[in-house]
């Protein structure tokens, strides 16, 4: 089972710089640097690179000290947008990260 978040105003999109803020403000988070993500095929281990978007947001992991791409900006809708199983590790952190204040 996979659960999805979407940050988001109701009324009013948000905009890139205000994404951006909010990102650069939150601890643990960040703007991803690159174009591409890195990415490992869990079932074959193949690595892959998926083009990135400006806005997309990566969440440091402590237990393994990596940068990960977590949350993706869909700036056609003014939102931020994170699915994954609640089973993984990463996943927990992740929900726990942007779950806080």
């Amino acid at each position: 089972m996979s659960y999805s978040l979407y940050i988001k105003r109701p009324d009013q999109a948000i905009s890139l710089d205000e994404w951006t803020l909010a990102i650069d403000a939150t601890e643990g988070m960040r703007i991803a640097p690159t174009n591409m993500h890195a990415a490992v095929n869990p079932q074959t281990g193949e690595k892959i690179g998926i083009l990135k978007r400006a806005g997309d947001a990566e969440i440091f992991d402590i237990d393994t000290g990596e940068w990960h791409v977590a949350i993706l900006w869909r700036e056609m809708h003014g939102e931020g947008y994170f699915r994954a199983p609640l089973k993984t590790m990463f996943s927990r952190s992740i929900w726990s990260l942007i779950s806080s204040d």
